[in-house]
């Protein structure tokens, strides 16, 4: 009787072990998953930064980040343009509002720290 009991309870506690074992790891595969989402939307969506030279009539645009040029033109929406033209697949920030080549892409920008 008492082995049977005894067998109860490693059955029991085998059981339950192997159950948080799977839990812990895919917890930490839907971490991982998420980072590499993370990583890849940042990769994917660039602010810009604008730098107009009013004595050559032109405006550059920059990532805000990393400081990559991505674009030149004469107005805004000129250089939104270029960029576009330039990085089809990526989704870019101007002036909080996003704009992208990549018509399948809906973005909106909502500000977190409002009620």
């Amino acid at each position: 009787m008492e082995l049977l009991s005894t067998l109860i309870w490693f059955v029991v506690f085998f059981m339950l072990g192997r159950t948080m074992l799977t839990w812990l790891i895919e917890s930490k595969e839907a971490d991982n998953a998420r980072i590499k989402l993370l990583h890849h939307a940042d990769m994917m969506i660039r602010i810009v930064k604008l730098e107009p030279l009013p004595e050559q009539g032109t405006i550059l645009a920059y990532d805000l980040e990393n400081n990559q040029f991505l674009g030149q033109g004469s107005d805004e929406d000129e250089v939104k343009q270029c960029i576009m033209k330039r990085f089809p697949e990526k989704v870019f920030v101007l002036n909080d509002k996003p704009f992208s080549a990549n018509k399948t892409v809906k973005v909106k920008i909502e500000d977190s720290n409002a009620s």
